[in-house]
């Protein structure tokens, strides 16, 4: 799978903007909490479709 090379301090930015805790974010696009934080953490990043989910959640393009 193509993943998004999406940088860990943006995703952390988006999140934290609307207040809305990591778990959160995990369920809406759905990934578990663990995988989550992995992307916060630049240690693995999400696939390009999991990316577009990010991105409606988060409203950012």
């Amino acid at each position: 799978m193509t993943q998004a090379l999406i940088h860990p301090a943006m995703l952390r930015w988006a999140r934290e903007r609307l207040e809305w805790p990591p778990e959160y974010v995990a369920r809406k696009v759905p990934v578990k909490p663990e995988k989550f934080a992995m992307w916060e953490l630049g240690k693995a990043y999400p696939t390009f479709r999991q990316a577009q989910t990010l991105a409606r959640s988060l409203r950012i393009p």
